[in-house]
């Protein structure tokens, strides 16, 4: 309570360190109670909280316990003024939190509390695997000062499930700084039943960035929350955030996840928002492939939001997005973000990516286009969607399709587009209903299958390419190779002579055959998608494995037991009479005389 700082609580422990459990009271306050380290600048004190470090084998706060650094407290008349320390683990094997239910949280907190005046402190963690159960690390600031920043290095896992602020870093409504970054390097990471990573802004200040480092990034499923207050997110999906709310002043921060893989399911999200005053973060993922199967990524400017949502950019070798996942920015007042997408392949089944805004972008500041650099192949199929549409009376965006590499038309992607099963077929649209169209640009190897220029009409069961509007943007296909559109060659479809050719002698005649392999699942046409039939490989398989070492070991074949070979039947190819008339049937020819009634036949190597 006065002018000085507060020492450091300082824990070295060779196996295991556990702080469980709560005791209620009667003030609800259980933050005050809970077990746990706690190191607090109370009210109107000069000073700096000392933080807290731990050393361990394995750690776990359990049951509500709770880890505590605080500058101030709740007080309105609160006026402390120093910077809260630091909460520090180091773990050679695991480092767990846990609460009970949805209302109490085990949890790691830096704060700055009331009105009081510095910065929160950092929430760092080195461990082998790093487990969150409905536990939550946070750093947030309601006075004058930064939220700190939240840094988790596991060399195994982090698991996060159930918090739906399992990891938070917030400038709070009464706050005026910047919320802290937030940083993970792991393994793999996985987040399921609603667990979220938030950078977040409510009162004044900057996003702070969330990068992620992994070689593996699961985020899976919702969850259907029975405390609402605890959920800042319709149906709590699992994912990672940063927004900036109503009523709050700065820019949102930076989603960036470096991975092999990335795999959004049962609607795991990625999401960077803005409804306040200032610009939605941007989203950039780096991965291999990455999967969206029935997942989200979306950049959205609200319709309280003055500023543009952010930008998504995706790079990635493999890109699918499945069974409802859409890849979407949008805005339901002002400008939305622009979509660029780069890949080797991209798989759009029962898929969208979507750029729709409400606001038509001033001269030089773009928004709303979709821009694809694919290299290799593009599928459309299971009325899928591309949609640069405009709302209200703005204009449409732009659709770009094109190769990643260069500037080599023989590099474009094909684009295959599957027949419609129903509704409204797979589309291509940039219409503007009040506004001016967008403009379409596909320049593609080749373009394959069923899709035209033609009004995407809803329920129409067709494929279409749509940029119209009150006036239509311009729609430019350009294919490098047209071989696939072209009609095939006429064949004879009349058998030829089936007389046999006579000037074979029959000794030297050769056995013939005839085989019909069938079609093996070719299309009658090029310009057709293929049959629901497989490629049928008919040739006989290789002894020797595709794949197999030229080291390995291969057993000698056995050799079957020998028989003695049947004699060969050979066909009759002279006849003789005898001296009584009766007539035998030889196996060698008859040798006749030039002068003879026989013809001499020619020679089957002069044919």
């Amino acid at each position: 309570f006065g002018q000085a700082d507060a020492g450091k609580i300082t824990i070295v422990a060779d196996d295991t360190v556990t702080f469980d459990g709560f005791v209620p009271d009667s003030t609800n306050n259980i933050s005050d109670i809970a077990t746990g380290p706690v190191n607090i600048i109370r009210e109107g004190a000069r000073g700096n909280s000392g933080g807290i470090s731990i050393t361990t084998g394995s750690l776990f706060v359990t049951g509500g316990a709770q880890m505590q650094v605080r500058l101030g407290d709740l007080r309105p008349n609160d006026n402390s003024v120093g910077n809260s320390g630091n909460i520090e683990i180091f773990a050679r094997d695991q480092v767990t939190f846990g609460g009970i239910g949805s209302a109490q949280f085990g949890t790691a907190v830096t704060s700055v509390e009331g009105r009081g005046i510095g910065n929160a402190g950092d929430i760092k963690i080195e461990a082998r695997s790093v487990v969150l159960i409905n536990g939550s690390l946070q750093s947030n600031t309601l006075g004058k000062g930064n939220a700190g920043e939240v840094k988790i290095f596991a060399r195994e896992t982090v698991t996060l499930d159930k918090g739906p602020r399992s990891i938070l870093s917030r400038v709070n409504d009464t706050g005026n700084g910047n919320s802290g970054n937030v940083s993970i390097e792991t393994g793999s990471l996985f987040l399921s039943n609603g667990a979220g990573i938030i950078s977040d802004i409510v009162g004044k200040g900057k996003g702070g960035k969330v990068t992620i480092k992994a070689n593996q990034v699961i985020l899976d499923g919702i969850r259907s929350d029975d405390n609402p207050l605890e959920c800042d997110r319709a149906a709590c999906p699992s994912g990672v955030f940063s927004s900036v709310s109503s009523g709050a002043m700065g820019d949102g921060g930076t989603i960036e996840i470096n991975a092999n893989s990335i795999s959004m399911t049962n609607g795991g999200s990625i999401d960077a928002s803005t409804n306040g005053n200032g610009k939605g973060g941007p989203i950039e993922l780096t991965t291999n492939t990455l999967t969206v199967n029935d997942g989200v990524i979306s950049s959205a400017a609200g319709d309280k939001a003055t500023a543009q949502a952010g930008t998504i950019r995706i790079d990635t070798d493999s890109l699918k997005v499945e069974d409802g996942g859409i890849i979407t920015v949008t805005s339901d007042k002002g400008i939305a973000g622009n979509l660029i997408i780069n890949a080797n392949s991209l798989l759009l089944k029962d898929g969208r990516l979507e750029a729709k805004t409400a606001q038509t972008p001033t001269t030089g500041e773009p928004g709303a286009n979709i821009t694809l650099n694919i290299s290799d192949l593009i599928q459309i199929k299971n009325e899928s969607l591309i949609s640069a549409e405009a709302l209200s009376d703005a204009n449409g965006g732009n659709i770009t399709i094109d190769n990643n590499r260069n500037d080599n038309p023989n590099d474009n992607p094909l684009l295959i587009a599957f027949p419609a099963t129903s509704g409204n077929g797979s589309d291509i649209i940039a219409k503007a209903p009040m506004g001016q169209g967008g403009n379409i640009i596909i320049n593609a190897f080749s373009i394959f299958g069923d899709i035209e220029e033609r009004p995407a009409i809803p329920g129409n069961g067709t494929n279409d390419i749509d940029a119209t509007g009150s006036t239509d943007g311009d729609v430019s296909l350009n294919t490098t190779n047209d071989f696939l559109e072209r009609e095939p060659n006429s064949l004879p479809t009349e058998p030829g002579n089936a007389e046999l050719y006579q000037r074979c002698q029959p000794g030297y005649s050769t056995a013939s055959r005839l085989i019909n392999t069938g079609r093996g699942g070719i299309p009658p046409r090029p310009g057709e998608i293929s049959s629901n039939s497989h490629w049928e490989d008919l040739r006989r398989p290789s002894a020797r494995g595709r794949y197999r070492s030229r080291t390995a070991f291969v057993k000698p074949p056995v050799k079957p037991p020998t028989t003695p070979k049947p004699k060969r039947i050979i066909e009759a190819q002279g006849i003789m009479i005898d001296a009584d008339g009766n007539i035998f049937l030889t196996a060698n020819p008859t040798t006749v005389t030039p002068n003879g009634s026989w013809r001499l036949s020619g020679k089957c190597g002069e044919m």
